[in-house]
C-alpha cells in the first residue's frame, strides 16, 4: 500500500471513529427518553391505582353507590392506559410479565365486585334477620325475657364484631330458646351471615395482596427504570471519555506508527548494510509489512540475504564434510599403522605359541589325575589358546583380505547368523526378536563377512546383558539404504566410552569376556562396504547398533 493511500485511510478511520461515537451517544440518549416516557407512564398508573383504592376503601366504609362508580371509572381508565402503551411495556418488561399485570388488575377489580355481591347478599340476610328477630322477640318477650335480651346483645355483638366467637355466642343462646320454625329461620340466617362475613374477610384479604402487587410492581419498575437511566447516563459519560482518549490515542498512534512507517524500514536497512560490510550475514529484515515502496525494497533486501546465507551455509556444509573425511583418513591412517603393527607382532609370537600350546598340551595328557601340577597345566593351555585367538584376530584385523561383493538380500546372512548363536548355551534366557522387512532390495554385500560382523554384534550385546533380557533385529529400507539395527537391554555403555569403542583392544567387558577387537573388525568390515556404524546407548537401558550399507555403492 502506497504511503499517500495509508494517509488516506488514517483520515476515513477518524471520521468514522466520530461518527460511530455520534451514534452511540445518540443511541444511548434515545434510549434515556424512552424509559422516562415509561416511567412517567408506570408513575400514572400507580397514581390511578391509588386513586382505585381509595375508592375501594370508601365504598367498603360507606357503601357509597358513587364511590362504586368512580372506582368502576379509575378501572377503566387504568386498564386502557396499560392497554395504550403495551407495545413500549411489552419491550420493557417481556410479554409475561405484563400478562401477569393485566392479569393482576383484573383479578383485583373481580375480587372487589365479589365483594360488592357479598355485601348486597349481606344486605338481604340482615333484613331477614330484623324480621326473624322481631317475630321470636314477640314469641317469646313472655316466656324468655332473659334468653331473648341475651339473643339480642349477642346479635349485635355479632354484626358490629362478625368474629367466630360473636358466631358461636349466637348459636349457643339460640339453642337454649328451644325449637321452631321461627329460630331455625333465624339460625339460617345467622349462619349464612357469619357465611358472608368469612367470606368478604378472604375476599378483601385476597384483593389487598393483589393491590399490594400492582403497587410493588409499578414501584419495582419505577425504581428498576431509573436505576436504568442512571446507568445509561454513567455509560454516555463513560463513552464520551473514551472517545475523547481514544481519539487522543490513535492521534498519537497514528503520527509515531506514520513516522515509524517511512524512518524504521530505512534505519533498518542501513543497519542491516553495515552489518554487512562487517562480515555478520543477519537472517533476515523482520517485521516486512504492507506493500508501499520501502517494504518492496526491504523485500528485494531481504532475498539477497537469503541468497547469501545459502551461500554461506553451503560453505560450511562443504567445510564440515571436509573435516569429516579428513577425520576419516586419519582414523584410517591409524588402523592401518596399528594393522601393520599388529600383523609383525601376531608373526612373532605365533610360533613360540603353538610350541607353548604344543608341549603344554602333551604334558598334561601326560599328568596323572593326582598330579598336583595338573591344574597348572589346564590354565597354561587354556591361557595359550586365549593368547593365540588373540592372535588370530590381530591378524583378521590386519590382514588386507579383499571382500567377495554377491548381489542379495541381507536378510539371508542376518538370519543365518542369529539361526547360529540362538543354540547356544550363553543365548539361553535372552529373548531374540526378529523384525526383517520383506520388500528390502537386493544390494552388494559379502555374506561371509556380513555374517561376521552380525555374530560379532549379537555376541557382544549377549555380554552386556543380565539375564533375562533380549535382544531386538531389525532390517529396514532407508533413503538410498538398507539399515541392520541391533538393540540390547543390557546395561548400557558410559557416554564418555562411546567415541572409542571401535578403537582396537579397547572394551568394556571384563578380560575373559573379549578382546576388544570384535567391534573393530566389524567396522572395517562395513566400511569396505561402503557403509556406516552408529551407535547410541544409556546406562540402565541398553546399547543400539545401526548398521547402514549403500544401495547403489555409496552412501
Amino acid at each position: 500500500m502506497k504511503i499517500r493511500d495509508k494517509l488516506y485511510i488514517g483520515i476515513i478511520c477518524y471520521i468514522i471513529s466520530g461518527v460511530t461515537v455520534g451514534l452511540l451517544i445518540f443511541w444511548q440518549f434515545k434510549l434515556i427518553s424512552e424509559k422516562l416516557h415509561i416511567v412517567s407512564i408506570v408513575n400514572d398508573i400507580s397514581s390511578r391505582m391509588l386513586d382505585a383504592r381509595r375508592h375501594e376503601k370508601n365504598f367498603l366504609l360507606y357503601k357509597s353507590i358513587e364511590e362504586l362508580k368512580e372506582f368502576h371509572s379509575q378501572m377503566q381508565i387504568l386498564k386502557q392506559e396499560i392497554e395504550d402503551i403495551r407495545l413500549e411495556f411489552v419491550i420493557q418488561i417481556g410479554q409475561d410479565n405484563y400478562n401477569n399485570l393485566k392479569l393482576s388488575i383484573e383479578d383485583y377489580e373481580n375480587t372487589f365486585m365479589k365483594i360488592v355481591d357479598n355485601n348486597n347478599q349481606q344486605d338481604e340476610d340482615m333484613k331477614l334477620l330484623i324480621k326473624y328477630g322481631a317475630i321470636i322477640s314477640k314469641e317469646m318477650i313472655l316466656t324468655a325475657p332473659m334468653l331473648l335480651a341475651e339473643l339480642n346483645s349477642a346479635e349485635r355483638n355479632f354484626v358490629a364484631n362478625r368474629s367466630k366467637e360473636s358466631y358461636l355466642q349466637v348459636v349457643k343462646v339460640i339453642s337454649l330458646l328451644g325449637h321452631n320454625n321461627n329460630l331455625e329461620r333465624y339460625k339460617k340466617t345467622i349462619n349464612r351471615l357469619f357465611s358472608f362475613f368469612t367470606e368478604e374477610g378472604n375476599l378483601v384479604d385476597s384483593m389487598r395482596i393483589k393491590a399490594r402487587e400492582i403497587q410493588e410492581f409499578t414501584v419495582n419498575f419505577t425504581n428498576k427504570e431509573k436505576s436504568d437511566i442512571n446507568l445509561m447516563i454513567k455509560r454516555a459519560m463513560i463513552i464520551l471519555l473514551m472517545a475523547f482518549l481514544t481519539a487522543l490515542f490513535i492521534g498519537l498512534v497514528v503520527s509515531i506508527r506514520f513516522a515509524i512507517t517511512v524512518i524504521k524500514p530505512l534505519l533498518n536497512l542501513e543497519a542491516t548494510t553495515r552489518r554487512i560490510a562487517e562480515g555478520d550475514f543477519p537472517d533476515r529484515i523482520e517485521d516486512v509489512r504492507g506493500n508501499d515502496e520501502l517494504a518492496s525494497l526491504q523485500r528485494s533486501f531481504n532475498i539477497m540475504i537469503e541468497r547469501l546465507h545459502q551461500t554461506m551455509v553451503n560453505l560450511d556444509n562443504a567445510f564440515r564434510q571436509l573435516k569429516e573425511k579428513q577425520k576419516q583418513l586419519v582414523g584410517a591412517e591409524k588402523l592401518a599403522s596399528v594393522g601393520i603393527l599388529a600383523s609383525g607382532i601376531a608373526h612373532e609370537i605365533s610360533n613360540p605359541l603353538t610350541s607353548v600350546l604344543t608341549f603344554s598340551t602333551l604334558m598334561l595328557e601326560k599328568a596323572s589325575e593326582d598330579d598336583p601340577n595338573k591344574e597348572k597345566l589346564s590354565i597354561m593351555v587354556r591361557e595359550t589358546v586365549r593368547a593365540r585367538e588373540i592372535v588370530r584376530q590381530l591378524l583378521t584385523f590386519a590382514k588386507e583380505t579383499p571382500i567377495n561383493l554377491v548381489e542379495m538380500d541381507v536378510n539371508k546372512p542376518v538370519n543365518e547368523a542369529v539361526k547360529t548363536l540362538t543354540e547356544q548355551e550363553i543365548f539361553h534366557d535372552i529373548q531374540i526378536i526378529l523384525t526383517l522387512a520383506e520388500d528390502l532390495p537386493k544390494i552388494q554385500i559379502d555374506p561371509d563377512r556380513l555374517t561376521q560382523v552380525m555374530l560379532n554384534m549379537l555376541l557382544n550385546a549377549t555380554h552386556a546383558i543380565i539375564k533375562p533380557g533380549k535382544i531386538e533385529v531389525t532390517t529396514r529400507k532407508a533413503e538410498n539404504a538398507v539399515e541392520i539395527i541391533i538393540s540390547d537391554s543390557g546395561v548400557g555403555i558410559p557416554e564418555e566410552y562411546l567415541g572409542r569403542i571401535f578403537d582396537p583392544f579397547f572394551s568394556t567387558k571384563e578380560q575373559s569376556k573379549g578382546t576388544g577387537l570384535g567391534l573393530a573388525v566389524s567396522y572395517g568390515i562395513i566400511k569396505k562396504h561402503g557403509g556406516t556404524i552408529n551407535v547410541s546407548s544409556k546406562v540402565g537401558e541398553g546399547t543400539t547398533f545401526t548398521v547402514r550399507l549403500p544401495i547403489n555403492g555409496d552412501n
